[in-house]
């Protein structure tokens, strides 16, 4: 059995965090630039949160009268006021749509990027050793020491140093651009480990 380099083990480890890095960084910037900075996504998203303010002020408002004293005329005026609230929040409901539609699109984007970059970083380093981990935990192997031959179970594999960069980047990315947190453009640790089963 090959023992890895300490040199080499750090050379590598090196190399994978930096191209994950990369890869997130420019995930990131392509959904940032090509979808949240264009003026339909800024002027839906603007229109959606304003409408949300202008239900809740109007639902506050008929609270507020609700509370007084009922009469026939309040009841009435509460009536109409629902009726209004009713025609708002379709209005809402279908510019919701759009803006969900959108995010559903970048999804499918940074998916598609991440998996290109990933299987480009497999297969360089199928079989490697990119890391060696301070605890050793079999249970794990599937993810940590995936494609490694022998079962020292310290050595870490691409995916599992990969995966960690890749959602820790992309998180303070995504914090950094002010990017939408309702759906996140990060490809999770279990669709990047499905995805690996499909990268030969």
């Amino acid at each position: 059995e090959t023992v890895a380099e300490p040199a080499a083990i750090a050379r590598n480890c090196i190399q994978v965090v930096l191209f994950a890095v990369f890869a997130a960084f420019a995930g990131e910037i392509v959904s940032y630039k090509m979808i949240f900075r264009t003026s339909g996504y800024e002027r839906l998203s603007a229109s959606v949160d304003k409408t949300t303010r202008r239900i809740d002020k109007k639902k506050e408002d008929k609270k507020k009268e609700s509370a007084g004293k009922e009469s026939v005329g309040t009841a009435e005026k509460n009536k109409a006021k629902q009726k209004k609230i009713d025609r708002i929040e379709k209005r809402l409901g279908s510019a919701e749509k759009d803006l969900a539609f959108i995010k559903m699109r970048v999804q499918l984007v940074s998916t598609a990027l991440n998996a290109l970059a990933l299987g480009w970083a497999y297969h360089q380093y199928s079989g490697i050793v990119v890391a060696r981990l301070p605890f050793s935990f079999p249970l794990a192997a599937a993810i940590t020491h995936r494609s490694l031959p022998g079962n020292d179970w310290t050595e870490c594999s691409l995916l599992f140093l990969y995966m960690l960069c890749s959602v820790a980047v992309k998180q303070s990315l995504q914090r950094i651009l002010s990017l939408p947190t309702a759906i996140t453009t990060t490809m999770d640790p279990f669709t990047m480990w499905a995805n690996a089963d499909q990268i030969k």
